[in-house]
């Protein structure tokens, strides 16, 4: 028996009834971002706002700015929703919109002013992450036919590289590892691939490791521990967890037996979660996966990535948010 105490709700219009495609959900797909005492939330339609968390509920509502990321910024239309999820850089907060005016715009996060607007690109349904080249920080983004780095200080350009999905489902998060190999997830038609960066005197070489097809690593999250990979391939009914190595895109093994799984890795153990709502604790190695326990928790559909903080591990399903306690 849970008891709730809901402290403040900040409620917004956002219509989707007609123009969006709502298979997977009527959303929000982002993942809300807190920095210092704001939340930054970005919805279905691109509406994204930034709420004072000490403020909101105490007479007030909290909005100190919002922006209409499609409308402000002609950005790409998203059919199943906007799911990028905003990122923190220092003082600003950084969307990746895509559309033929800007790439990633950084907002400042006092104010919601533009600082900068990066070189227009067709947006995919990625989040962006900031990577380390080098001594050299950059800004990350899969856009529906390419991957595009930018100085996450300027939002000048530093490279792209092709990365076509034919379904413009480029879905997944960039993977970046400490040998300067950069994992880019797709799934369906399009190939996942592999990246080598290396970066002197501000100008970045990419050369191509390896490409596939085989490797459908991207409609859920993709981990690597060491030497591999770790994630779910294929869609509902056909999905197996599957084991690559980051240095060949060699496949070490599948594993069927969940659905589409989303995972979350901590002290030596993966949390599985699939789309049916089994949570399953498991030991992933190059050899093989070992499931030393699973049980239905949640209701299908789950999509959502498990949080560990601590001891602790929240997961979701479209209804209700659970915390489980794994103290021994």
């Amino acid at each position: 028996t849970a008891t709730w105490v809901r402290d403040w709700t900040f409620v917004y219009p956002a219509s989707i009834a007609g123009r969006y495609d709502q298979s997977y959900g009527n959303g929000p797909r982002a993942t809300p971002l807190i920095a210092g005492h704001f939340a930054y939330t970005v919805g279905f339609t691109g509406k994204m706002h930034c709420v004072d968390i000490d403020t909101v509920g105490k007479d007030s509502t909290g909005l100190t700015w919002k922006h209409e990321l499609f409308l402000d910024f002609n950005g790409t239309f998203m059919k199943y929703g906007h799911s990028s999820s905003p990122l923190a850089y220092q003082d600003t907060v950084i969307v990746q919109i895509g559309g033929k005016r800007v790439g990633f715009v950084a907002l400042n996060a006092l104010t919601g002013d533009v600082i900068w607007k990066s070189p227009p690109f067709v947006n995919g349904y990625s989040s962006p992450i900031i990577i380390n080249v080098n001594g050299e920080e950059q800004l990350i983004g899969m856009g529906a036919e390419e991957v595009v780095a930018v100085d996450p200080r300027t939002g000048k350009p530093k490279w792209t590289f092709p990365h076509r999905n034919p379904s413009r489902l480029n879905v997944g998060t960039p993977v970046w590892g400490p040998d300067n190999l950069l994992f880019l997830p797709s799934a369906g038609e399009g190939e996942s691939r592999m990246l080598k960066l290396t970066s002197k005197d501000g100008a970045t070489e990419v050369k191509p490791v390896w490409a596939s097809r085989e490797v459908g690593l991207g409609t859920a999250n993709v981990v690597r521990v060491g030497d591999y990979l770790y994630g779910a391939s294929g869609g509902e009914g056909s999905s197996v967890i599957m084991a690559v190595k980051a240095a060949t895109g060699e496949i070490a093994w599948r594993h069927k037996g969940f659905a589409n799984a989303r995972m979350t890795y901590g002290d030596g153990k993966f949390f599985l979660l699939d789309e049916n709502g089994v949570l399953a604790l498991a030991t992933a190695t190059p050899q093989g996966l070992k499931v030393h326990s699973q049980a239905k928790v949640a209701e299908k559909p789950c999509r959502g990535v498990p949080a560990l903080v601590g001891t602790r591990l929240y997961l979701r399903d479209d209804r209700s948010l659970m915390a489980f306690e794994l103290k021994e």
